[in-house]
């Protein structure tokens, strides 16, 4: 009878943990369970860094809230993440090192430079990277742990094809582009022998568009490597439509069928009287409409490469949003193209994104130490979150609606 009272007493007591270990794991506060789950989940947690510490908020853009802060090696003054590789590679401006972040494990590693970052971009997959020094684009394979370098001169940019095959690097002053194979390791070049912007990538037809200060430029990189990687020949063609764009940057729609240039205006005498956005058809490079606006930008993503776009577009691929210094410039391009909404901020945008539901435009703004939100169904600003941040710096996603990632 009595070995009968110790096994019924042994059963509670397994109970009785086991009751423990679920209640643990069932009514610890939400905010602590989140912080041990994985990060890797590209539709849901977007980064923000500091630009003056080695911390990284994460926010979670389904709860809309933060939920936790990660200590980093270093601020993440440059910082990309790939879009379904579930890793996120960052540096401080002109260190001989860059780090990778696991977003499932956060573990972090550190990749060593022969020369000081100047700008950094991963691939959608996660398996290359390629930053910019003083000299040279450094593309590197973390499969092969193998690095493949172009001379450079002055700043570049960044930017991959959207089937992740191509990176496009534009020697910004020096107007030349560089497409390079990267399962090949090879690469060509083409100039237009003046100064350029960075580019954008048509995702249906893998086209390049880039603006000098005259001009907006078309090159079809479809089918002008080999399939071993040569030059393709003649097949190449650059086409051009003279515009007075100043080398901001074009945008295009997340769609792929619309682009946004940048237009200078001016009057009679030639003299500049403000800006407007020439909505281009991207195949033929025909302008449809003219959207105009007051204030001139004052401030060109050519000299800004890290600023992947100045322009966005939302909520069913057809309101357009951009920063034009202290303000938001939104319009409805579809149905009231005629109605500029401008709304002041009172301090200008470092960098942003738009979710993936194409709903939102989240920024941030390091002097208030905000994350802004503009509805872009309703084209209206919604309650600022505040950041426990020294200096937000970039915000990142890994799925958004912004194409040149």
């Amino acid at each position: 009878m009595q070995d009968y009272r110790y096994y019924a007493l042994g059963l509670l007591v397994l109970g009785l943990f086991g009751l423990a270990f679920y209640a643990q794991k069932t009514w610890l506060p939400t905010q602590l369970r989140e912080v041990q789950a994985s990060l890797n989940l590209p539709t849901r947690y977007a980064f923000i860094a500091d630009l003056d510490a080695p911390q990284l908020a994460v926010y979670d853009t389904y709860e809309d809230k933060l939920t936790e802060i990660i200590a980093l090696k270093a601020p993440a003054q440059l910082i990309s993440v790939s879009r379904i590789g579930g890793v996120l590679a960052y540096g401080e401006r002109n260190r001989r090192v860059i780090y990778v972040l696991d977003l499932s494990s956060r573990q972090q590693q550190a990749i060593d430079l022969e020369n000081g970052v100047t700008a950094l971009s991963m691939h959608s997959g996660g398996r290359w990277i390629a930053y910019s020094t003083a000299n040279a684009v450094v593309i590197y394979d973390r499969n092969q742990q193998s690095r493949q370098r172009i001379a450079i001169s002055g700043e570049v940019g960044l930017t991959y094809s959207a089937d992740g095959q191509y990176l496009f690097v534009a020697e910004m002053a020096q107007g030349i582009v560089h497409q390079v194979r990267l399962n090949q390791a090879t690469s060509r070049s083409f100039s237009v022998n003046q100064p350029i912007s960075a580019v954008s990538v048509s995702p249906i037809t893998q086209a390049v568009y880039f603006t000098s200060d005259t001009h907006l430029y078309r090159y079809d990189s479809h089918g002008n490597d080999g399939d071993d990687g040569s030059d393709g020949g003649d097949e190449q063609a650059l086409n051009q439509l003279p515009i007075s764009a100043q080398r901001h940057r074009p945008y295009l729609s997340s769609d792929g069928r619309n682009l946004f240039v940048f237009d200078s205006m001016a009057d009679s005498m030639g003299q500049s009287i403000g800006q407007s956005i020439a909505w281009v058809d991207p195949h033929t490079l025909v302008v449809k409409q003219r959207i105009p606006f007051t204030q001139t930008a004052t401030q060109s993503p050519a000299q800004t490469p890290e600023r992947i776009n100045e322009m966005h577009t939302g909520w069913l691929a057809q309101v357009l949003v951009m920063n034009v210094g202290n303000q938001l410039i939104s319009v409805d391009f579809v149905n009231a193209p005629d109605r500029i909404q401008q709304t002041p901020l009172g301090a200008p945008i470092h960098r942003a994104i738009v979710l993936a539901d194409s709903k939102t435009y989240l920024a941030t703004i390091p002097d208030a130490q905000m994350l802004l939100r503009f509805d872009l169904r309703t084209q209206t600003l919604q309650p600022m979150m505040a950041l426990p941040l020294e200096r937000p710096g970039a915000i990142v996603m890994g799925e958004t609606n912004t194409l040149c990632h």
